[in-house]
């Protein structure tokens, strides 16, 4: 995490942030590790309509991975949220809920 944010960030959390940021790190660990040994999924053959979200201030490898999504899934579309963190579906919650009903609204009709 102090890697994450930097030692700036990191020094000016609360004693109880931090802590509950140790406790997560041993299960963070377990899913870098397995996600290292898992075969991507054939992103192509999705056929219906996606929303790839992120924080329009994200950071650019972040960015990076929003437009691989983008151009591997046949139709899916960028939504940039203005102001979102990282964890834009608890950071945004509203502004994340209209994204789930313009999906909603693009699918209408599909079986």
């Amino acid at each position: 995490m102090r890697r994450i944010v930097g030692d700036d960030v990191w020094e000016s959390l609360p004693a109880a942030t931090k802590e509950l940021r140790r406790a997560e790190g041993p299960i963070l660990d377990a899913e870098l590790r397995s996600a290292r040994n898992l075969r991507p999924p054939a992103l192509d053959s999705i056929e219906k309509p996606v929303i790839v979200a992120a924080g329009a201030g994200v950071a650019a490898h972040r960015r990076r991975a929003v437009d691989s999504l983008v151009a591997a899934i046949p139709r899916a579309e960028m939504r940039l949220l203005p102001g979102a963190p990282h964890n834009a579906h608890s950071g945004r919650p509203e502004e994340f809920a209209g994204l789930i009903a313009e999906l909603d609204a693009l699918t209408v009709g599909e079986p």
